[in-house]
């Protein structure tokens, strides 16, 4: 989940270094393996040792490392959404998540 986009001055090279502020989504187990029910992987938000801060462990890295965009679906559970849900709490909002790579071709290949 990016965060932050921002650049700084590397003054030893003379150049911005665009960078992003985010937190990772990992798999739930040690051993991971596709849903046998979706095919999709399933993940979860990485949580700090102590599991008591609302946003997981940071991390700057730079833009050339992020390959593409995920495209997340939430792990539904069979009651209603709230009504008050909005979308810009859908990443905070359930415990798990699939990565659809049937969102189009390029996901498709690089995860299957």
């Amino acid at each position: 989940r990016v965060w932050l986009l921002f650049s700084y001055f590397d003054p030893y090279h003379s150049k911005d270094v665009p960078c992003a502020l985010v937190t990772w989504f990992i798999h739930p187990s040690d051993n991971p393996e596709r849903d046998k029910d979706t095919g999709m992987w399933k993940l979860q938000r990485e949580q700090d040792v102590d599991g008591e801060q609302p946003v997981g462990p940071v991390q700057v890295i730079h833009l050339d490392t992020i390959l593409r965009g995920a495209h997340l679906l939430p792990c539904y559970g069979s009651g209603f959404l709230p009504v008050e849900l909005k979308h810009t709490d859908s990443l905070d909002a359930w415990d798990c998540y699939f990565v659809n790579h049937f969102i189009d071709q390029h996901a498709h290949e690089l995860l299957s």
